[in-house]
């Protein structure tokens, strides 16, 4: 595993990005992503994207340059895995759901129901779906864009045919529950998705797991973690938490979500749990192929033993 640090910044002229910025920094085409933008009436500038390693001298070069000159300019670390770390890791975070493309609106406004008796007075962590998810009519031709999809109440959806390959391959700590969307006319169409309802819970994570914990509801001190803004977010277990993992688990902490009520969740979203599979599921889903890669609609980033992290 290596950690790379992205900038992120805009300017108007190429001159005035290679004098100011690329040149002194010494940051060439090698690190450095350059595309045009048009703003204004006609107006075109430069989206830069600078890619280095952590540690890289260069980063507190460039960002000096930067803050000297006014630019707004925003940074990231990001955790970059190897195949080997993939494929050994004992559960890999399934990510997705950034592309508004594979994101279908779901939730009671369309017709979904739930059951709120155990969910968190304060946040509305703990409500638990008892129906299949109906989505947007509107949405249903947009997430078929990608092999996997979700929703925006925490859903993940595949296809039925891949749902079959699931059962048949006995993958373990999931159920396939039916999806319909809802068209403008009221009537609900059932769709050739099913959703992948996981129920394997695994303990709250060890003291050493990097999450932004900032907003975590005081009542029920579940809900509302978060993944870091600037920093790469790591989900760590004890080497005991891994006896009872299914190929499907979801995360004992839920994120995402600021409802200050119960009520005020039902109205928007509340927060869900993070799904984790393991390198089996992870290698059913990944593409074979250049274009199923481009359609794959998923991300996996390993989580790791207390005391056999990489980072120490």
């Amino acid at each position: 595993m290596k950690t790379v640090v992205f900038i992120w910044f805009k300017v108007d002229t190429m001159a005035e990005l290679t004098d100011l910025y690329l040149g002194p920094a010494q940051c060439g085409p090698d690190v450095a992503k350059v595309e045009e933008y048009k703003y204004g009436k006609g107006k075109v500038g430069l989206d830069v994207e600078i890619k280095l390693d952590d540690g890289d001298e260069r980063i507190a070069k460039v960002c000096a340059l930067l803050t000297q000159h006014g630019e707004h300019h925003s940074t990231r670390r990001e955790d970059i895995y190897t195949e080997e770390e993939l494929q050994n890791a004992p559960l890999l975070e399934l990510g997705g759901g950034g592309d508004y493309d594979n994101v279908a609106h779901a939730g009671p406004h369309y017709g979904t129901t739930y059951d709120v008796t155990n969910a968190c007075k304060q946040c509305g962590t703990g409500v638990r779906q008892t129906s299949g998810v109906i989505i947007r009519g509107e949405d249903e031709r947009r997430i078929e864009k990608t092999r996997v999809a979700f929703t925006t109440h925490g859903g993940f959806l595949v296809h039925d045919v891949d749902g079959e390959k699931l059962v048949n391959a006995k993958f373990t700590g999931f159920n396939l529950w039916p999806i319909q969307s809802l068209q403008k006319n009221g009537t609900k169409v059932e769709l050739r998705r099913e959703q992948v309802l996981i129920e394997n819970v695994m303990p709250p994570m060890a003291p050493s797991a990097i999450l932004d914990r900032r907003e975590v509801c005081p009542v029920c001190k579940k809900g509302r973690f978060n993944h870091l803004p600037f920093d790469p977010t790591r989900f760590v277990y004890r080497a005991e938490d891994l006896k009872n993992i299914q190929d499907f688990n979801l995360t004992w902490e839920c994120f995402g979500s600021y409802a200050k009520s119960l009520e005020q969740a039902l109205e928007s979203y509340w927060p869900r749990p993070s799904i984790l599979v393991t390198p089996r599921v992870m290698n059913f889903f990944r593409g074979k192929t250049k274009k199923e890669k481009k359609y794959e609609g998923v991300s996996f980033t390993p989580v790791w033993i207390e005391g056999q992290t990489p980072w120490g």
